[in-house]
């Protein structure tokens, strides 16, 4: 039995050798063809449930535990390329603060912002921003920044798709307080800006606040 194992794994350690282009190098992964590695890709996106995105703004690449992306440098970039244009993409703001998207996107190139979902196109795809409220946050200053920045055109990722959702603490109720104030202030916020890319976006998240207060009553 122990013959035989040991002649299995010969033969697939040969097998393996032979489909390589290069045999000194270490993945197979880079001899398949770019759209059979980009359907891979996409299947860890589906498995994984898209990929995050740090709040810490000095991490410019998204996060993910696939351990592809250690392989070497040319499947991590292959792999987070593809990670802009297939995978949802998962963020959280504390208090509507959304700096970090900003600096995420002003990082991009055309290229990669271009590959982000977009308001205009049929797609299920989204940068979802899950949004904690805490007891003390500047609402109304978080709130006219992010509805400046989406409503200039010239700045980058203006027309990218987010999704909104507040996380609830059932075990306090007064989080619901939180959204429900947090409603308020995003209506007002919406009906003080002009109408266009920032008033849309504001009231999303008021879409996003009845849909967290649904959820608790």
């Amino acid at each position: 039995m122990a013959e035989q194992r040991e002649e299995d794994e010969k033969a697939l350690k040969t097998f393996a050798t032979q489909q390589k282009t290069d045999p000194d190098r270490i993945s197979l992964l880079l001899d398949l063809p770019p759209e059979l590695r980009t359907a891979i890709y996409e299947q860890i996106f589906i498995t994984n449930g898209g990929v995050q995105l740090s709040r810490n703004t000095s991490h410019r690449n998204l996060a993910t535990t696939c351990p592809l992306v250690r392989v070497n440098k040319q499947i991590r970039d292959e792999f987070l390329f593809a990670a802009l244009l297939l995978a949802d993409i998962r963020t959280t703001a504390i208090g509507l603060d959304f700096r970090h998207i900003v600096s995420f996107m002003n990082r991009l190139s055309e290229r990669e912002i271009a590959a982000l979902p977009k308001n205009d196109n049929l797609t299920d795809r989204t940068v979802s921003v899950e949004i904690i409220m805490p007891k003390q946050w500047k609402r109304e200053v978080y709130l006219a920044r992010w509805a400046s920045c989406v409503q200039d055109s010239v700045k980058k990722g203006t027309q990218v798709r987010y999704r909104y959702w507040f996380y609830i603490n059932k075990c306090n109720n007064t989080s619901a307080l939180y959204v429900s104030e947090t409603r308020k202030r995003c209506l007002a916020g919406a009906q003080a800006v002009p109408e266009g890319r920032g008033r849309e976006e504001l009231l999303r998240i008021v879409a996003a606040c009845d849909e967290a207060i649904a959820r608790t009553s």
